[in-house]
């Protein structure tokens, strides 16, 4: 309950300051959020290969899998906004 109590406070603070203020254009949200669908599919599909994971030793410390996740992120981020760039949407 106290993390989907703090994803909700966040979730309610990023749609304040981008839809209703629009002080920030949610940029980094953006282009996943156009093929949602594809980045939870990938992730699912290849989320345990090399480029998106890997294993150091014992993998024991957070900031080894904070790197890891950071990483993933990043790559998934990048082949959204490689899809936009094809101006490829899957829409259900």
């Amino acid at each position: 309950m106290v993390t989907s109590c703090f994803a909700f406070f966040l979730l309610s603070a990023l749609y304040y300051a981008i839809d209703v203020r629009q002080w920030w254009s949610g940029a980094p949200f953006y282009y996943p959020g156009m093929n949602a669908t594809i980045m939870y599919v990938g992730h699912e599909i290849c989320g345990n290969m090399f480029p998106w994971h890997w294993s150091v030793g014992t993998m024991n410390t957070h900031m080894l899998l904070l790197s890891q996740d950071i990483w993933g992120t990043l790559g998934w981020i990048l082949v959204a906004y490689w899809l936009h760039t094809l101006k490829f949407f899957l829409s259900l």
